[in-house]
C-alpha cells in the first residue's frame, strides 16, 4: 500500500509538472544516491530530476484502538487483527545542476500541492495507470491527506545529514491516514440468536 500511495501521488504530480513543460521528471528513489556530480549513478544525467524519497513512517497513535470484530458477506461476525493507519513523511528534492532552475521546479511543485491536498483514485484527474490499471475495491477507498512539514534549523540538518547528502531544495510533506489492512479472518462466529439458562 506504500508504494501504491507513492506512485498514485507521484503519477499526478508528474502530469502536472508535464502540462507546464516538464515531462516526466518525478521519479520515486533514494536521494543519497542520486546527486548531479555523483558519476557513479547508472543514469548519464540525473539533473533536472524531482526525486520523491520516503524518509519516515509512524503509526498514527490516535486511530491504534479499533475493533477487531467486523461483519461479513460470508460470516456474520470475522474476527480479524484491525487495520494499522499510518502516515508517510515524504521528501521531494529538486536534483539540478542549475541551483535557479531547482528552486523554480520546487515552486511549481509547492503550486501542485496547494491545489491538491487530497489524493484517491476516483478523485484525481490522471487517469489509473501502471499498479492501478485495474484497481479493486479497496484502491478505490484509499484516501491520503498531505500537509507540508515545516521543519527547523536543526531538524533540517538531522535529515541530511541522515540522508548522506549535499542538501538541495526540498520540501517535506506528511501523507496522513495511510491504511494498511491485510483483512485475514483470525476466528469466524455467528451472532447470538439465544440464551439458554440452566
Amino acid at each position: 500500500m506504500i508504494f501504491r500511495v507513492m506512485e498514485l501521488i507521484r503519477q499526478n504530480l508528474n502530469a502536472f509538472l508535464s502540462a507546464a513543460g516538464s515531462p516526466d521528471i518525478v521519479v520515486l528513489g533514494n536521494i543519497a544516491f542520486a546527486t548531479p556530480d555523483n558519476l557513479a549513478t547508472p543514469l548519464v544525467d540525473e539533473s533536472a530530476q524531482v526525486y520523491m524519497s520516503l524518509v519516515n513512517v509512524e503509526e498514527e497513535a490516535s486511530l491504534r484502538n479499533q475493533s477487531a470484530v467486523r461483519q461479513t458477506e460470508i460470516r456474520p461476525l470475522a474476527y480479524v487483527n484491525p487495520p494499522i493507519t499510518i502516515n508517510l513523511f515524504l521528501l521531494f528534492s529538486a536534483n539540478n545542476k542549475d541551483y535557479s532552475v531547482a528552486v523554480r521546479t520546487l515552486s511549481s511543485v509547492l503550486l501542485f500541492f496547494q491545489g491538491n491536498r487530497t489524493f484517491s483514485i476516483s478523485r484525481t484527474p490522471v487517469p489509473p495507470l501502471g499498479v492501478f490499471a485495474t484497481p479493486g475495491e479497496r484502491e478505490n477507498e484509499m484516501k491520503v491527506n498531505l500537509d507540508l512539514m515545516s521543519l527547523t534549523f536543526e531538524q533540517v540538518n538531522h535529515l541530511w545529514g541522515s540522508l548522506g547528502g549535499k542538501q538541495m531544495p526540498f520540501l517535506l510533506f506528511k501523507a496522513r491516514q495511510v491504511e494498511i489492512d491485510a483483512d485475514r479472518m483470525l476466528q469466524g462466529g455467528g451472532l447470538i440468536s439465544e440464551i439458554q439458562i440452566n
